[in-house]
């Protein structure tokens, strides 16, 4: 997976999944990037996404935004990789060490739940939905939005700790597949249908 995404194969990889646009909020990823960089200085920031998602209706200038900020922390601008839209996102999953999302909102969290049943553990804003799929010091870290110190903080202690990486993930995947899996959507589904022709 990583030889596939032209990552190094012993690196410790964080990454972010999502759109480039301003409600994921990647500058706030890049600033607890930086603050990780600082003290682990070998680890590696995959960023996954289109820059054709931005709804801001700025055009380009968030894409900017982020390319001056690498364009000022060298050091970190070197340990970061932009691999643009990936439409099968499986080797994603499978290269990474830590999913991070700094959304200031999310309906659901496709990627979160993704990434949780793949048993990466994850730390994200705790905006709306997230809760549901990622338990509080159980299989990942919910911090609030704009916060890079504190994002930085929990990205730290995971790296620091491969003993809580590998536990949180573990029990990341038992929670997705207790809680959300096809069969009990099915049913959800089909009882609100129900309700409704009533």
């Amino acid at each position: 997976a990583r030889r596939k995404l032209k990552l190094p194969p012993n690196d410790l990889i964080v990454t972010i999944v999502g759109r480039l646009d301003p409600i994921k909020d990647h500058l706030t990823f890049l600033e607890a990037a930086n603050i990780v960089n600082r003290q682990l200085p070998s680890v590696k920031f995959l960023i996954v996404g289109s820059t054709l998602g931005d709804f801001s209706g700025r055009k380009n200038d968030y894409w900017a935004q982020i390319k001056n900020y690498l364009g000022a922390s060298h050091s970190l601008a070197k340990n970061v990789a932009f691999s643009g839209f990936i439409e099968a996102m499986a080797p994603v999953y499978q290269a990474s060490d830590i999913l991070v999302s700094t959304s200031h909102s999310e309906s659901f969290g496709m990627s979160l739940l993704e990434a949780a049943s793949c048993q990466i553990p994850i730390v994200s804003t705790k905006t709306s939905s997230q809760h549901l799929i990622i338990k509080n010091g159980k299989t990942g870290f919910l911090v609030g939005p704009e916060r890079p110190n504190i994002t930085a903080q929990k990205i730290l202690t995971l790296l620091k700790t491969p003993k809580m990486r590998r536990q949180f993930g573990r029990q990341a995947r038992v929670h997705i597949k207790k809680n959300f899996n096809l069969e009990n959507f099915v049913l959800k589904v089909q009882s609100v249908y129900l309700e409704t022709r009533m």
